[in-house]
């Protein structure tokens, strides 16, 4: 079974290009091989949950098992509720993509953690060169586990601080300007390890202080907005900077300053409030009625249906309700926590100040898709839970990123 577990790195680095196919001007897969790698990801690690379910240490945290339970129950639901192809399409994908948190037990070990992301490092830097000319300025969506390294910048070898700085400039350089949602994660992860760097300065109250302020500052801006007080989506009116205009790559022109989320957020609730799933939400099968995107009746067969939105905050209502959305908070709280009671070393501090970003920012942007960036979420939250992260101490975590995560 090792041999199986092995394959997860090199599953991982082809599943990151398959991923990147909708902005690739070139073909790379199609939907039956984006099927067979994610079921051939998903399969070893729920072997590996299977096998190690009696093993103390590897045994996934309650709020993780609840989580797989909402998703195994949405999913059945979803079966009810679908009414056609696109429907059970989307169960399927849908289904797999939030089924990765089964990927606790594999990683929740350093060893296992390590080799994912050196060999998918290795590959990318490769890889990235390939497919630039062809990635019509999305390159970042690729490149999203350098953000995550960016974290333990000033840990890794100077070879590999080398490797990730000239990614990082790639997505900078390359990238879309408009994809503002990348550059601020990148922008984001490298001022976590800034304070990483200088974390013999900042205590651990101050930290407390900013993942708390990050758990809390999405009900704050919700409520503001919702009641008439403050949208955040239109601080660029605020600021005198709601034009700001730059020329795209499809020589197409983007307003940094735009507001496009208030409105996602009035057609879900309205949609929620018409067809009753506040609560349960309208499982994995469907989306949401979107009268704004004049594509939605091609997409999710002729309903005025939206299969998805951008913001992942309100695909967690749209498919879970307001019992899904709960349960997505309890699963990073609980990470959070352990963390900050158990951790014998303060860099797993700053992993937890960035599950708490993802949650902060899942009201922003963050797609729900079987995607590099969702692996990174899930590495994060389980370093969290892990007991074997958390007893490491300072110094062995250190030398676990320099030795381990280095090329």
């Amino acid at each position: 079974m090792d041999k199986l577990y092995k394959a997860i790195p090199y599953l991982i680095a082809v599943m990151g290009v398959f991923s990147c196919q909708q902005w690739l001007e070139i073909p790379v897969t199609n939907q039956a091989l984006d099927w067979l790698c994610q079921f051939s990801i998903l399969g070893i690690f729920a072997w590996m949950a299977f096998r190690s379910r009696n093993l103390p240490q590897y045994r996934m945290p309650w709020q993780i098992v609840l989580y797989l339970a909402m998703v195994v129950l949405s999913a059945i639901y979803g079966l009810f509720m679908s009414e056609g192809y696109w429907d059970y399409k989307a169960l399927v994908t849908n289904f797999l993509a939030y089924s990765l948190a089964i990927g606790y037990p594999y990683f929740s070990q350093p060893s296992k953690v390590a080799v994912s992301l050196r060999f998918w490092l290795m590959f990318a830097t490769v890889t990235v060169w390939i497919l630039l000319p062809f990635m019509d300025g999305e390159c970042g969506k690729y490149l999203i586990p350098v953000s995550f390294l960016l974290i333990f910048i000033s840990l890794l070898e100077k070879k590999t601080v080398i490797v990730v700085l000239v990614l990082s400039l790639v997505v900078v350089f390359f990238g879309s300007i408009g994809d503002r949602s990348t550059l601020l994660r990148f922008l984001v992860c490298l001022i976590i390890g800034i304070g990483l760097m200088a974390r013999r300065y900042l205590s651990k109250k101050l930290l407390l202080g900013v993942v708390t302020a990050e758990l809390l500052l999405p009900f704050v801006f919700l409520g503001l907005g919702v009641t008439g007080t403050f949208n955040i989506f239109r601080i660029g009116d605020a600021i005198g900077a709601s034009k700001v205009e730059i020329e795209n790559s499809n020589d197409g022109v983007d307003d940094l300053g735009a507001d496009t989320r208030t409105f996602i957020y009035i057609e879900e609730a309205a949609s929620a409030l018409k067809h009753n799933y506040v609560i349960q939400g309208r499982s994995l099968a469907r989306g949401y009625d979107s009268d704004f995107f004049f594509l939605a009746d091609d997409e999710m067969g002729g309903r005025g249906e939206r299969g998805s939105s951008e913001v992942s905050i309100l695909n967690y209502f749209n498919y879970f309700g307001l019992i899904g959305v709960a349960i997505y908070f309890l699963v990073l709280l609980g990470a959070i926590i352990r963390v900050f009671r158990q951790s014998r070393n303060r860099i797993l501090l700053f992993v937890a100040i960035y599950v708490g970003f993802r949650w902060c920012w899942s009201f922003v942007e963050d797609y729900n898709w079987f995607n590099l960036n969702t692996i990174c979420q899930w590495i994060a939250v389980s370093m969290c839970y892990s007991p074997f992260f958390n007893k490491m101490s300072e110094t062995q975590f250190a030398l676990w990123v320099k030795k381990s995560l280095s090329i």
